[in-house]
């Protein structure tokens, strides 16, 4: 039994996943995937082998999309698409798929340096991302958050002197995720939701 994502358990359901544990089945195994394990019940956590998973290499990442393409895709592209897939072979692949046209191409030279994108000019990329089904959107929410979490990142090797900011990215993040999620469930406008991303992290780089 997989369990994704086991962070998003309920009491209910974390209590019924505990009873589970306790006396599981003949022949079964549990795989709990957790981003942030700390959340889990204790005595969930004290019942299961923790086994953390991390980014392949860069060698790796291109030798399993090679693998995936049987070497047919265009060397420079798959290059550059395990580069941005930073050790994420499915996001390579997924990367290689999307139409040049699709706007995702924009919207990451955007994240370069989005505390200096003045003007409306997010308005247009979120609408060439939404334009077509193409899986645009969700590869899109990715470059974003892969964005927000990069940052976080830096501002925690800095130490005391960036707590504000990365307090700010931390409240970014958790805005970001129910924007997401309220799409999702309400199947609100895609295009309106990517600009509302957009528009705090603008506010965030500036800031």
């Amino acid at each position: 039994a997989i369990i994704d994502l086991a962070d998003e358990m309920n009491a209910n359901a974390a209590n019924s996943l505990l009873k589970l544990l306790e006396e599981p089945p003949a022949n079964s195994f549990f795989l709990l995937i957790s981003q942030r394990p700390g959340v889990l019940l204790p005595t969930i956590r004290s019942r299961t082998v923790k086994l953390a998973l991390r980014p392949l290499s860069g060698s790796d990442t291109k030798g399993a999309v090679r693998l995936a393409l049987a070497d047919s895709g265009d060397a420079a592209a798959v290059a550059a698409a395990c580069d941005r897939a930073a050790g994420r072979p499915r996001r390579a692949l997924e990367d290689l798929a999307i139409d040049e046209s699709s706007g995702v191409r924009n919207l990451t030279k955007w994240l370069d340096d989005p505390g200096r994108r003045q003007g409306t000019s997010h308005l247009q990329i979120a609408a060439d991302i939404c334009q077509q089904d193409t899986g645009a959107y969700g590869l899109s929410i990715l470059a974003m958050k892969d964005w927000i979490g990069d940052e976080a990142k830096q501002c925690a090797l800095v130490g005391a002197g960036a707590d504000r900011r990365l307090e700010a990215l931390v409240v970014l993040w958790e805005d970001v995720e129910a924007l997401i999620s309220q799409q999702a469930i309400y199947n609100l406008d895609r295009r309106q939701t990517l600009t509302m991303i957009m528009d705090g992290i603008r506010k965030s780089s500036s800031g």
